[in-house]
């Protein structure tokens, strides 16, 4: 199976730590994306005799211009520090990280991505629409525990919104995304020397972000305080 342009820095380190599940998965030929987010698309697949997810990165394709070739590196440390992070959490309001594959495995340029269980209740914003009569409070005691437990380990999610949340089949509430998940400035954190590669640059969904990040104040960052803030716009949801 050729690679491609795939992701060089996250395959060194994966191969070390992580599986490459791509010959262990059932594909669906000729997918369209069942969900898709700013810079991924997410596609089913099975493992195990189970429904998985696969977030499948957009690339960027540098074509020699140093503007798209810098762009494609960060995106590079982004999803190699993602994949790094999501493999250490193991917590039953986090969505369990299962290994990589490379999507779509019959392609000429295949596509590093990441593998997830398929959560089958979706987003908390599509099980609310489906669901109004849904315990609430139950899905907000699982958002915040998830979220103490990457606090307990100096991290910050950095993007906690309701699409960001998925429900399982027994409608537990576990966080998901950490594409843009930092540490906690001044603590040692999960993210170890990867925390250095953390850009400061806000970033983050304006509807749940707290008033210094979405007025972008010089030297704000994400932080435990601005993620509680998201905690309580989801709050407001209906």
């Amino acid at each position: 199976m050729g690679t491609g342009p795939i992701y060089e820095s996250a395959l060194d380190t994966a191969s070390l730590d992580f599986d490459d599940l791509t010959d262990r998965m059932s594909f669906v030929q000729s997918p369209s994306a069942a969900d898709w987010g700013g810079f991924s698309d997410v596609f089913q697949a099975t493992y195990k005799g189970k429904m998985v997810a696969v977030k499948v990165f957009r690339e960027y394709h540098s074509n020699g211009n140093e503007s798209t070739l810098l762009r494609k590196r960060k995106q590079d440390t982004v999803i190699t520090r993602e994949m790094h992070l999501w493999s250490t959490l193991r917590h039953y309001n986090v969505l369990p990280f299962l290994g990589y594959c490379f999507y779509p495995p019959d392609s000429d340029a295949p596509i590093f991505s990441l593998v997830s269980p398929w959560m089958r209740n979706g987003t908390l914003t599509l099980f609310l629409k489906a669901n109004p009569k849904a315990d609430r409070i139950k899905l907000l005691i699982d958002t915040v525990s998830g979220l103490s437990f990457l606090h307990s380990r100096g991290i910050v999610h950095g993007d906690l919104k309701p699409n960001n949340i998925l429900v399982s089949d027994e409608r537990i509430a576990v966080l998901a995304d950490f594409g843009l998940a930092g540490s906690v400035e001044g603590e040692p954190s999960a993210l170890g020397a990867a925390s250095a590669s953390i850009s400061t640059e806000v970033k983050g969904t304006y509807r749940w972000l707290a008033p210094e990040l979405a007025c972008s104040m010089e030297g704000c960052r994400a932080t435990i305080k601005s993620d509680m803030w998201a905690v309580g716009c989801i709050l407001l949801v209906r």
